[in-house]
């Protein structure tokens, strides 16, 4: 069954926040540091050092460019309540996103998979949404299926939390926030891989 175009959208704005993290995160000391060694060394030639010296800059301006595109094609409920495209008014997935998710998936290799760091900023980015009260996020493996987040309120009043927000489960291939109860860690494991069989994206779905 071909994605929806809501599923479509989230799958490519998944990838392009990978390369976009991906990205960020490389040394801005040690890249020019190492392209120094590879021109002493004459180990490649021009184009290729030249490449390398601007591929951070590439990659985030590309994906910044490739947000704004995805900002705008992006499905958008019709007066009928069906959603269509808001820039070009198709019903399901217009062309651009199509073309867009053929070209990530040629080039990107599938769906991202979500390490620890990218887990604790979206775990705490969703916790901390309605600038509330501050909270430790402690993040845990869970199998090879992704990562348990456990909030931990520090500032006062430290209350217990409520029970559905005990748990945040972040899958490590589309980096989706689900609400879990306390459990321990293997019947967790055991219960979020009966949720996933089940292909029910809608239990407990925080985005």
């Amino acid at each position: 069954m071909p994605p929806t175009a809501a599923e479509l959208h989230e799958r490519i704005e998944n990838s392009v926040r990978a390369a976009m993290t991906t990205a960020m995160r490389a040394d801005p000391v040690g890249v020019p540091a190492a392209i120094e060694e590879l021109l002493a060394r004459q180990w490649l030639d021009p184009h290729s050092i030249a490449f390398l010296d601007r591929a951070r800059a590439l990659v985030l301006g590309s994906m910044t460019a490739l947000t704004a595109v995805l900002g705008a094609h992006r499905p958008t409920a019709a007066t009928e309540g069906a959603l269509i495209c808001q820039v070009c008014g198709t019903p399901g997935p217009c062309w651009t996103l199509r073309r867009i998710a053929e070209i990530v998936t040629a080039y990107f290799g599938g769906p991202p998979v979500i390490d620890r760091a990218e887990a604790w900023r979206r775990a705490d980015a969703w916790l901390h949404r309605d600038n509330g009260r501050r909270m430790l996020v402690a993040i845990e493996d869970l199998d090879d299926l992704g990562y348990v987040a456990r909030p931990v309120p520090y500032t006062p009043p430290v209350a217990p939390l409520p029970a559905d927000d005990a748990l945040l489960v972040i899958d490590a291939h589309t980096g989706r926030l689900t609400r879990w109860p306390r459990l321990p860690p293997a019947r967790l494991a055991d219960e979020y891989r009966d949720h996933l069989r089940r292909e029910n994206p809608t239990r407990g779905e925080l985005g």
